[in-house]
């Protein structure tokens, strides 16, 4: 999970500098590694595959992704809002006051990172879990790109947080859930947190889509099977909170997620 410099931000609150049009017509980087779309190389997440720590790779500027299908930050066609993607174009937005993704929301604070799972899955910038990322996006913790089509519903892709400091440590996460304003986030997304081992991980479907709260009990382990695993506890430490990018039997899928505020609801 990855690292970015340090600005504080209020916690749960969006802070909006200038909404900004950044181009993400191009290539991407390609990066596998090995077990659950979770990115601890543990296997433990949605079991679609995914990278492992020992798979990503670092990389410090920003590549590019293709857009694909029209995506407003509802997940609706018609149009690009902040963190949509239209025509190979994603427009990204401010997001929690950050340096190189080191980001702080009350106290959360830590790098961010991406990663992918299997083929076909593509995601900018490209960057592990040390080290800075996002270098060229300043406030910006925005990744964009595609999943799928995929039979196996094995390709993926992901964003990251770790929330423990520098080098990555588990804390408690205080707070009731999670409160969260991404904007690009849709309902057939996920978000995700993880244990100090990757046998502690939990993840949730996004149940409303930009914007929401989700109570720390509504987490599970195998979360996409049913009935899902074991609840999380809520206090029990966790590293990192992140949102994945699952893939289906369907076309292939565009995302572009811009973070605005992130952190354990009060």
């Amino acid at each position: 999970m990855k690292k970015l410099s340090a600005l504080v931000v209020t916690a749960l609150v969006p802070l909006f500098a200038a909404t900004m049009a950044q181009s993400c017509a191009g290539g991407v980087e390609s990066v596998h590694g090995s077990g659950g779309d979770d990115g601890s190389g543990g296997g433990s997440s949605d079991g679609s595959g995914g990278s492992g720590s020992g798979g990503k790779t670092a990389s410090g500027g920003s590549s590019s992704s293709s857009g694909g299908s029209s995506a407003s930050s509802g997940g609706t066609t018609g149009g690009t809002a902040s963190g949509g993607t239209t025509g190979g174009t994603c427009t990204q937005t401010d997001s929690m006051i950050a340096n190189n993704g080191l980001a702080t929301s009350g106290t959360w604070t830590g790098y961010a990172y991406t990663y992918m799972g299997s083929a076909p899955s593509s995601i900018t910038p490209t960057c592990g879990t040390t080290g800075s990322c996002f270098s060229s996006a300043l406030k910006k913790l925005c990744v964009s790109g595609s999943v799928g089509p995929d039979p196996t519903s094995a390709a993926s892709a992901g964003f990251g947080w770790n929330i423990g400091g520098d080098p990555p440590k588990a804390v408690a996460p205080g707070g009731t859930g999670l409160a969260y304003n991404v904007a690009g986030l849709t309902t057939w997304m996920r978000f995700q947190i993880e244990g100090a081992t990757s046998a502690d991980t939990y993840c949730v479907n996004v149940p409303t889509a930009t914007t929401g709260t989700i109570p720390w009990g509504m987490f599970h382990k195998t979360c996409y099977n049913s009935p899902p695993g074991a609840a999380y506890d809520g206090t029990t430490p966790i590293k990192s909170v992140g949102i994945v990018v699952p893939s289906d039997t369907g076309p292939a899928k565009p995302f572009c997620l811009c973070v605005v505020s992130l952190g354990p609801a009060m």
